[in-house]
């Protein structure tokens, strides 16, 4: 399920706060980047995978995380 906004309930605070998902997050299944996009027929803003099909976000990683992760990089 995407997060959803009604476009007359949109606010300042609302659109921040799907920017930051959008920049926080990826697809859960195709790990793609996540979207704003419109959903006409309910009126809406949604953030979410542009494949409708797709739910949940993962949190985006960095290459230092990765690395890491990978046992590749030590721990300071």
């Amino acid at each position: 399920m995407p997060y959803s906004v009604k476009r007359n309930e949109l606010t300042d605070e609302k659109w921040e706060e799907m920017n930051n998902i959008v920049q926080r997050y990826v697809c859960a299944q195709c790990e793609n980047e996540l979207t704003i996009h419109t959903n006409p027929s309910a009126g809406t803003l949604d953030v979410g995978c542009i494949n409708k099909e797709h739910h949940g976000w993962l949190e985006k990683t960095t290459a230092v995380q990765e690395y890491r992760r990978a046992g590749q990089l030590e721990e300071g």
